[in-house]
C-alpha cells in the first residue's frame, strides 16, 4: 500500500484527481482519499508539525509494517538558497537530507535509486518562512546546494521511521515562493502541485517500478510497447551453476527497487547471522518456483525468506 501525506487540500487535489481517489468514510480526524484498486491512501494532514506526525502516526498505526510499500510526503516549501523556478518552470526536489530546526536532530533519506530529480536539503520549523534572518543566521550564501525550508517534513519523517525503515520514506518538494508568503495563495500552490505531478509520479515508477501506480505510470510514461516491454521483470538462467549473488536473486525474484532494498536488509543479517538462504533457493529451484514467473510470486518467495531470517532473529532474543 502507498500513503502519501500532504499539507493542503491544494498540494492534494492534482493527486486526488490523477489518481481516481474518492474521499473514505470517517473513522479518521482527517481527510483522506483512497484508491483500492491501486492500493493507494491519500491523507491531508493540515500545517505544522504537530499535525504532520500525528496524522502519519494514526494512519501507520493502524496497518502492520508489512502492508506498507512506501510513504511519500507531497508538498509545497520555500526556497531559502537557491531553488526558485526558473523560465516558469516549477522545480520538484527530491530530499536527502532534513532538519528538524527545534530539536537540531538531521535525518538523511536511504535514497536507493538514481533519479533524474534534483536533491535538496530540507529544514522544518513550526512558524511560516520569512526568509532574511535566517540566511543571516546560517551563513546561506555560502552553501553550495538548494536549501528549503517547509513546516512538515522532518516531522513526517521522524513519525514515519518509528514505524517503516527510511528506504520506504521518500519526499518529494515543489518551491513556491522565498519567503515572500503574502503572494502564496490555494491557487498558486495548486498549479505548482500540478505542475510538479508529471515529475513526482515519473520518480514513484523508478523506485517501484510497474507495482507503483501500474495504470497511470503506463497511462503517461509508455510512449509505445518497447517501455512497456522494458518495464517486464528480467530473470535471471535457472543453470544451478551459475553464480547467485544479491542482485541475481533480486532479478530472479523480479524484484522491484522497494523489494530489492528489503532483500539487501535480508541477506546483511543472514550473512552476518551465519544462514544458508542460497540453500532456501536451492530449494525453490528444486521445485519449479525460482526463478519467479512474476512479481507477485518474487513478493512471495521473499516474504518466505523474511519469515526464515526472523525467525532466528526471534531465537536469537529469547536465548
Amino acid at each position: 500500500m502507498i500513503f502519501i501525506f500532504t499539507a493542503l487540500v491544494p498540494e492534494a487535489e492534482p493527486l486526488i484527481q490523477e489518481f481516481s481517489l474518492k474521499r473514505t468514510g470517517g473513522g479518521s480526524a482527517f481527510q483522506q482519499f483512497a484508491n483500492e484498486e491501486q492500493g493507494m491512501l491519500l491523507t491531508i494532514t493540515g500545517t505544522g508539525p504537530v499535525r504532520a506526525a500525528a496524522a502519519v502516526g494514526a494512519v501507520l498505526g493502524k496497518v502492520s509494517p508489512d502492508e506498507v510499500t512506501l510513504v511519500l510526503n507531497f508538498g509545497s516549501c520555500a526556497a531559502v538558497h537557491g531553488g526558485m523556478p526558473e523560465g516558469g518552470e516549477t522545480p520538484l526536489y527530491l530530499i536527502q537530507k532534513l532538519t528538524n530546526m527545534e530539536s537540531g536532530r538531521q535525518w538523511y533519506p536511504d535514497l536507493l535509486t538514481g533519479s533524474c530529480l534534483p536533491e535538496a536539503e530540507l529544514l522544518t520549523g513550526s512558524r511560516l518562512y520569512t526568509g532574511d534572518e535566517m540566511r543571516e543566521d546560517r551563513g546561506i550564501p555560502a552553501l553550495s546546494h538548494v536549501l528549503l525550508y517547509d513546516m512538515e517534513g522532518a516531522a513526517f519523517f521522524e513519525a514515519a521511521n518509528l514505524f517503516v525503515g527510511p528506504h520506504r520514506i521518500h519526499v518529494l518538494k515543489f518551491v513556491t515562493d522565498s519567503g515572500d508568503t503574502g503572494r502564496v495563495t490555494p491557487d498558486t500552490v495548486r498549479r505548482a502541485a500540478e505542475a510538479a505531478l508529471p515529475r513526482a509520479a515519473e520518480y514513484l515508477r523508478l523506485v517501484m517500478g510497474e507495482d507503483c501506480c501500474g495504470k497511470y505510470a503506463m497511462k503517461s510514461f509508455t510512449a509505445n510497447g518497447e517501455e512497456a516491454e522494458r518495464m517486464t521483470a528480467v530473470k535471471i538462467s535457472s543453470d544451478a551453476d551459475a553464480p547467485l549473488d544479491e542482485d541475481a536473486l533480486a532479478r530472479g525474484l523480479c524484484a522491484s527497487r522497494m523489494m530489492r532494498a528489503q532483500l539487501h536488509q535480508l541477506i546483511l543479517y543472514a550473512d552476518l547471522a551465519g544462514l544458508k538462504w542460497r540453500g532456501r533457493v536451492r530449494q525453490w529451484t528444486e521445485k519449479g518456483v525460482y526463478p519467479a514467473k512474476d512479481r507477485r510470486t518474487g513478493k512471495q518467495l521473499l516474504a518466505e525468506l523474511k519469515g526464515m531470517v526472523q525467525g532466528v532473529q526471534c531465537d536469537d532474543k529469547r536465548r
